[in-house]
């Protein structure tokens, strides 16, 4: 990522749904935005502004704000690896 500004209207901004990993960089000094939907989880929206399945990992020389919206900032449904870079997740 690189000066992303993303915003969901419903749900989660990124939502890995079958991957074994997925892995998230940001680039040296860029500071990156992610917004998620105001609507909480369902069947079909999934309450998470990064809604993972599998192994999640952020890594890279940047900033990255999650803001959750409607619940969590981050969710995996395995693991969890902050490797490098500033992460700040913000949850309702």
């Amino acid at each position: 990522m690189n000066g992303v500004d993303l915003t969901a209207s419903q749900g989660a901004a990124i939502y890995e749904k079958n991957a074994d990993k997925t892995i998230i960089e940001t680039a040296a000094n860029s500071v990156n935005l992610i917004d998620g939907g105001t609507i909480a989880d369902t069947e079909e929206v999934k309450g998470a502004t990064i809604y993972a399945t599998h192994d999640l990992t952020f890594k890279g020389d940047g900033t990255l704000a999650v803001n959750g919206d409607a619940k969590d900032a981050v969710y995996t449904k395995d693991g969890l690896k902050i490797k490098s870079g500033t992460l700040f997740a913000l949850g309702s």
